[in-house]
């Protein structure tokens, strides 16, 4: 689990530095998305991770969106391009109900270290889709103990984000907002 914390700390300290009042500045969904999908691919193409990251919309990447709006993947050594692992897949959707379960249906049959799922603004109850998608989680026949998802739900009244940690069979938690200094 330390390498999974390892890329949660460093994905919600990204989301978390952004600048979250570009969304009051009515900046639409299209580009609020490829500012954190560039934001996540930095993440994992640097240090400490140095992944290839997969993802349309932005400059920064190694190839074209593959299967998530995010992936980071990790091939062996060399010209095989041989597939190790997939660390980390992400999804947004800013879209009501359907649309975001849409999307974290994606994830639940990903089989990445860590999914996840960004979502809010017009859900008007953030708290009921984690209930939502955590029983989505428990109820999917492929789920397995030891997966974990992180929820980033953006608060529109307080232009920020809270973080829910699902490991499954271990624990549902949310986690304190990272501090940026």
């Amino acid at each position: 689990m330390e390498h999974e914390s390892a890329i949660i700390d460093a994905v919600c300290s990204a989301i978390t530095g952004l600048k979250c009042d570009l969304r009051l500045k009515n900046v639409g969904n299209k580009e609020w998305t490829a500012v954190i999908k560039s934001e996540l691919c930095r993440v994992g193409g640097g240090n400490p991770f140095g992944y290839r990251v997969a993802a349309s919309g932005v400059t920064k990447k190694d190839y074209g969106e593959w299967l998530y709006d995010v992936v980071w993947l990790d091939y062996a050594e060399g010209d095989t391009r041989q597939l190790l692992s997939v660390p980390f897949v992400a999804e947004s959707e800013w879209g009501n109900d359907g649309d975001i379960n849409d999307d974290f249906e994606k994830l639940l049959v990903a089989r990445a270290d860590v999914r996840l799922m960004i979502f809010g603004e017009a859900n008007p109850d953030n708290d009921a889709t984690v209930e939502r998608l955590k029983s989505y989680v428990n109820g999917f026949s492929g789920t397995q103990k030891g997966d974990v998802y992180l929820l980033a739900m953006y608060e529109n009244r307080e232009a920020w984000f809270r973080y829910c940690r699902i490991d499954v069979g271990i624990s549902a938690e949310w986690l304190d907002p990272p501090t940026i200094g």
